[in-house]
Formats: structure tokens, C-alpha cells, sequence
């Protein structure tokens, strides 16, 4: 049997207020639960799409293009078009 280790950033631990913009311009109020340089994992208040291409803001910093890549109830994963060169 072949096993796998998958190199992922480090994330953070975080509870930070934000919001995604969808490519239709809908703005949804969302709940950073963590970050890393590739990615994030957050609740949001509307549903998202599996796939959609997004802009997460944390405050009042600029958005970080993305797309979802899963979606559990209103849980969502999501990673960046580019990584971050820093998080927090």
C-alpha cells in the first residue's frame, strides 16, 4: 500500500468577522475559523457554491481572490488563486 503525505501550510486558528464577494457581486457576511497561506475554512451566513470563484476580506484589508473547493452545510473550504505571503 502507496501512503501519501500532502505538504499543507500551516493554519491558524482564528474567529475573525469578513466577507466573501461572488463573482455575481452578492456579498455574504462570513466567520474566519482558520487561515493559512493557501487557504481558509469559514461559516458563512448564504450558501456558496462548490467551485465558485470568490474574494474573501478579513476587516478592512484587501480581498484575496479564491475558489470554494468544499461546502458542508454552511461550512466552506476554500483555497487561494495565490498564496499569501503572510497570515496575521
Amino acid at each position: 500500500m502507496e501512503v501519501t503525505i500532502l505538504d499543507r501550510d500551516k493554519r491558524i486558528s482564528v474567529n475573525l468577522a469578513g466577507d466573501l464577494t461572488t463573482e455575481d457581486g452578492v456579498v455574504v457576511a462570513v466567520r474566519v475559523l482558520d487561515l493559512s497561506a493557501s487557504g481558509f475554512r469559514l461559516v458563512a451566513d448564504d450558501e456558496l457554491l462548490l467551485g465558485e470563484r470568490v474574494l474573501l476580506r478579513i476587516g478592512r484589508g484587501d480581498g484575496m481572490p479564491a475558489t470554494v473547493k468544499w461546502v458542508v452545510g454552511r461550512e466552506v473550504g476554500g483555497s487561494f488563486l495565490q498564496k499569501a505571503k503572510t497570515v496575521l
